[in-house]
């Protein structure tokens, strides 16, 4: 219940947002609020070869996630999107790539928590990549670029190949 009005009587109001008024009346018909609280993003939870194709927010929690096929765990698919990993860890068998940006532009990528692949993240033929509050650990390779670039802020990791948080590759 947005309103919980058990036991009051004639509640009005106006240009109040809420789904489920419980008695509340701002004046509209049917009797409720005037506007509806928008959706709350849904989360998802990572499996292996999991395309991203749309903004993306990861279910928080810890994942034991080998890379099967070392195509990536988590494979950007599109330009101009965003994962955020919710601080969920993803943690490998020392093989494949945590997550892979093939060549898609402006790419953000955020709290996420990579451990034991051998690439954590892995960044190529794109531009304006942004990495931000991700911790990149414990990997063969935490940060591997391959023509790539882009900037970021609060990373942390072991070995970065020429990435840094001030956008120098």
């Amino acid at each position: 219940l947005d309103f919980n009005l058990q036991g009051s009587a004639l509640n009005t109001g106006s240009l109040n947002t809420c789904n489920n008024p419980d008695g509340w009346d701002d004046g509209v018909i049917p009797p409720g609020c005037t506007f509806f609280c928008p959706p709350q993003p849904t989360c998802v939870t990572p499996y292996d070869d999991l395309y991203i194709s749309t903004n993306t927010l990861i279910c928080s929690g810890a994942y034991n996630i080998p890379d099967s096929f070392s195509s990536g765990v988590i494979i950007i698919n599109a330009n101009n999107v965003v994962l955020n990993c919710n601080n969920a860890t993803f943690s490998g068998n020392g093989n494949g790539i945590g997550i892979l940006n093939p060549g898609f532009n402006n790419v953000t990528i955020r709290n996420c928590n990579i451990q034991n692949y051998q690439s954590g993240i892995s960044l190529e033929n794109s531009v304006s990549n942004n990495l931000n509050s991700n911790i990149i650990c414990s990997n063969m390779q935490d940060l591997s670029l391959t023509n790539a670039s882009g900037s970021g802020s609060a990373n942390t990791c072991d070995t970065s190949d020429g990435w840094n948080d001030m956008g120098t590759t």
